[in-house]
């Protein structure tokens, strides 16, 4: 295949799991040209766990990084995209576990596609053992194993519906994004909205990955379950802060394309999903039920009812 791939790895105390990991990439069916894993300075023997496994199967394609001091997730793995000389990168968690013929079958969708910016697939949740402890999901979907591809249509609320463990992107779009990009964009978003401003989303229907949960889970554990923005009123506030800079973000990348399709619609949906959040923002900081009835006009902007009615319990609740 012509097209390069470079697969990166933040890791940080993950001794349990990481061998299962970089065993089930280093076995997949295509040859990949680059793997970059940067250990966050842990406090464990994760970084010892994997130059040893370089080492053994004397893996030259594969580089290995320590920090000298800890970024952040977050940070870390932004510093891990501008690293990757590939023209397609997937993203790695530490604890997964990758099917032989992951890389292989997404590199092949894409090559055959040139729409395809962002690519998804399916995903069985495990436990600490190995079991499976939930049906597999499919873009928020449960995974039927169809092996069908779909286009996800611009939505405009920076609601991510999949997990950074399963999509591979093309690196050339963001290009024009990096400059925009702000402290604590998690790697997965960050690709996921600039691909979805591209209309270039695209998933597909087979489960490649087994995602662990456990304690321990960096962000997977919250992306799965949905509970970001959750636990206190000042944390969901929070949330709307980053919300906000979220939708900014976007609409600097809209106004530096001239390129994209349907421009003038999507900064209309991006301005009105933006002041959904300024109002959320406000009315959680205010506690007003007023308020909240008001945004009831945003109603599309919100990730579902259930999340719109959440907000006046946060309310009622801090009263």
């Amino acid at each position: 295949m012509s097209i390069n791939v470079t697969i990166i790895m933040g890791t940080y105390n993950g001794s349990e799991y990481i061998y299962e990991q970089i065993e089930s990439i280093r076995k997949q069916t295509l040859a990949v040209g680059e793997v970059i894993i940067c250990d966050d300075k842990s406090t464990d023997n994760t970084y010892e766990i994997i130059a040893s496994y370089i080492n053994t199967y004397n893996l030259k394609n594969w580089i290995l990084i320590r920090n000298l001091h800890n970024k952040g997730w977050q940070k870390n793995y932004k510093d891990l995209i501008d690293l990757a000389n590939g023209d397609i990168i997937f993203f790695s968690d530490q604890d997964d576990i990758w099917l032989e013929e992951k890389v292989e079958e997404m590199v092949k969708i894409i090559e055959k596609n040139h729409n395809i910016l962002l690519l998804s697939s399916g995903y069985s949740l495990i436990d600490r053992g190995g079991n499976f402890i939930q049906c597999p999901v499919f873009s928020g979907r449960k995974c039927n194993n169809t092996q069908s591809i779909r286009r996800i249509k611009f939505w405009g609320n920076y609601h991510f519906t999949s997990l950074g463990s399963v999509i591979c992107f093309r690196k050339s779009i963001l290009s024009m994004a990096n400059q925009f990009w702000f402290e604590g964009f998690a790697h997965d978003l960050y690709v996921w909205v600039t691909a979805d401003i591209l209309d270039g989303i695209y998933c597909y229907d087979k489960v490649l990955t087994l995602h662990r949960i456990h304690g321990n889970n960096a962000s997977g554990s919250a992306s799965v379950l949905g509970t970001a923005g959750k636990g206190n009123i000042e944390n969901r506030i929070r949330y709307m802060d980053f919300k906000i800079k979220v939708a900014r973000y976007c609409e600097q990348l809209l106004r530096q394309n001239e390129r994209i399709n349907n421009k003038n619609r999507k900064q209309k949906v991006l301005r009105a999903s933006r002041k959904c959040f300024e109002n959320r923002k406000e009315l959680l900081s205010k506690k007003s039920i007023w308020k909240w009835i008001m945004n009831l006009r945003y109603l599309n902007y919100y990730e579902s009812f259930r999340v719109y009615l959440g907000d006046l319990v946060y309310i009622l609740k801090n009263k």
